[in-house]
């Protein structure tokens, strides 16, 4: 429909330069028509990306009071950090995939010796839990779907998944499990809080990491994209964790953002933008596809006139973060990508480097490029070395 409404509209626009006779009435009135569905499809578009942050914030909210009546610090699942209560809320287990730590903390304890035991038992857990069964219990994904996921957004292009699946992957491998729990865990006790916390090996990150090296090489020789970039950013937006979100809301471990990337991605895959369910991104395949895909948008459509591919990767990485638009303003004080790019040919690659450390109005985009671009070159030697 929706390409059959571009056809239409270029007609009508072209139809007056191409016209030798008067207009047919009927014909104007026919154009007006498609003109007005597609203006109509465009407005209903909006509304359902509208309604979807609003269903997730609002899931995200609602849990997060309930959890504060029994927690002071309600800690939900973030970026790099997976997080899960029991039902009565007395139990909370931590896996930060940043830090490398597992911690479970217990209110009201009156056993510490059988908490760290039982502890133990959910740690060695984790290595059999898949993220379809996590997500399956996750209230806040349970009242989202309630909520949102129904006939109407279905016809409008929600594209959701049947299983809740990161195919094949537990939240930590066999052998991040076992060798965690080898180590002596720290017991702490303040108020009313045991606090068990575990350390994972040294070797955790590059273990998950190599879980999904075979997806990105695939995606980077279908995109053509350096590996080492995909790798980067990955680290620098979950730390390889599965299950990672953010409020904006961002899923997955390229943390992509359904209003914003997600509409890019879908356009360019299926011809028409479409609302990518946290399901459907939290599956490993799905998100390592539409995160690469739009880093080749991001380098072959937004920069494409950047001549130096160094340069054009420092302004992919920095827009991945925040936006081409607030790239192109840092360099050219515009929203204009042509200037962005002329101004970007007019300098080196470091220049250009260094005009976006400078100009960049956010802090956390700074970091980021400086992290993802670390990283990368740590990649670049591990891809020499295979």
């Amino acid at each position: 429909m929706r390409q059959t409404l571009r056809i239409w509209i270029a007609i009508s626009l072209a139809a007056p330069a191409l016209a030798t006779e008067p207009t047919d009435p009927e014909f104007e009135r026919f154009v007006a028509e498609q003109q007005q569905a597609f203006s109509d499809y465009q407005q209903r578009e909006t509304v359902a990306f509208e309604q979807f942050v609003q269903a997730w914030q609002q899931a995200e909210s609602d849990y997060a009071k309930q959890v504060a009546q029994q927690w002071p610090d309600a800690l939900l699942p973030d970026k790099t950090r997976w997080v899960s209560y029991s039902d009565d809320l007395h139990r909370r287990m931590q896996v930060n995939f940043d830090t490398g730590e597992v911690v479970v903390e217990v209110l009201d304890s009156s056993n510490a010796d059988a908490d760290v035991q039982q502890a133990r038992h959910e740690i060695a857990k984790l290595a059999n839990t898949s993220a379809e069964e996590a997500l399956r219990h996750d209230p806040v994904v349970i009242a989202f779907d309630r909520n949102f996921n129904n006939s109407s957004h279905q016809q409008q292009g929600y594209l959701a998944t049947p299983n809740l699946a990161v195919r094949g992957k537990t939240i930590l491998t066999a052998a991040m499990a076992n060798e965690t729990l080898q180590g002596t865990p720290a017991v702490s006790h303040q108020g009313n809080r045991t606090t068990i916390k575990f350390t994972m090996p040294s070797k955790a990150l590059n273990e998950r990491a190599a879980q999904y090296l075979p997806n990105v090489v695939q995606q980077a020789q279908r995109w053509k994209l350096p590996p080492d970039l995909i790798m980067a950013v990955i680290q620098t937006e979950s730390s390889f964790n599965p299950l990672a979100r953010s409020p904006v809301p961002a899923f997955g471990l390229m943390q992509i953002v359904p209003g914003s990337a997600g509409k890019d991605v879908t356009a360019f895959l299926d011809g028409q933008p479409r609302i990518l369910s946290p399901q459907y991104l939290y599956q490993a395949d799905n998100n390592i596809e539409a995160g690469s895909v739009y880093l080749h948008l991001l380098g072959d459509r937004y920069f494409s006139e950047v001549r130096d591919p160094q340069s054009k990767s420092y302004l992919m990485i920095a827009a991945y973060n925040t936006g081409p638009g607030n790239v192109a303003k840092a360099l050219s004080y515009t929203t204009s990508l042509d200037l962005a790019s002329a101004a970007a040919n007019n300098m080196s690659a470091d220049e250009v480097y260094q005009k976006l450390q400078a100009a960049l109005p956010a802090e956390e985009t700074k970091n980021y490029l400086r992290k993802v671009n670390a990283r990368r070159q740590i990649y670049q030697q591990q891809f020499k070395e295979m």
